[in-house]
């Protein structure tokens, strides 16, 4: 198995998105190819988009305040959120700021998928 050998602001970048799910180690090379940790109109942003990552593991996340935000990439390349589905956006860093913006104080309630 091979880890991940990034530097240490990113790896706790990447911990912390590991802590909602995301492999620190896995068997094939995974590297991330845009990671961001910042604080946006007082809420702490966090995302990462991997490259490399097996077909059974998310290839891109985001994180508002510690809280997974459900992101999905389109055939074209863009993003949309479970927050906002209709206004698709180029990078993940500008998906978790609208998802800010569009959640106006309210905190992120985790997605159910398939279940009650």
């Amino acid at each position: 198995m091979k880890s991940i050998q990034p530097n240490r602001r990113r790896f706790l970048s990447l911990a912390a998105l590991g802590v909602a799910g995301l492999p620190l180690v896995t068997s094939g090379q995974v590297s991330a190819i845009e990671t961001f940790d910042e604080v946006y109109q007082g809420r702490r942003i966090q995302g990462a988009v991997f490259a490399g990552a097996e077909r059974h593991l998310p290839p891109q996340s985001v994180l508002i305040d510690g809280r997974s935000l459900h992101v999905m990439r389109n055939a074209d390349g863009c993003f949309i959120s479970a927050v906002d589905h209709y206004r698709p956006v180029r990078a993940l860093r500008e998906l978790a700021c609208k998802a800010v913006e569009v959640l106006d104080g309210a905190q992120l309630v985790p997605a159910h998928h398939g279940g009650r």
